[in-house]
């Protein structure tokens, strides 16, 4: 990536997390929430597969690093 992602570490090996996300993309957790789960109200579909940990989601480095060369300003 050009420039280089900010994150150093990953909190969990393998994956995102939402703050990680919203870290790198300079944007709203309940942005990439939305992203995850879709809006019904607003008839918006999800855009990014992630995985439901706890009460955490966790997205798959492949997904991630398209999501983050899609949405990056």
């Amino acid at each position: 990536f050009n420039p280089p992602l900010k994150r150093k570490e990953a909190a969990v090996p393998g994956y995102w997390t939402l703050e990680e996300m919203a870290n790198e993309l300079e944007c709203s957790t309940r942005k990439i929430h939305y992203d995850i789960t879709g809006r019904a109200e607003g008839k918006r579909p999800a855009t990014l597969k992630a995985y439901k940990a706890g009460s955490n989601f966790l997205i798959a480095d492949e997904d991630a690093f398209n999501y983050i060369s899609k949405n990056r300003k």
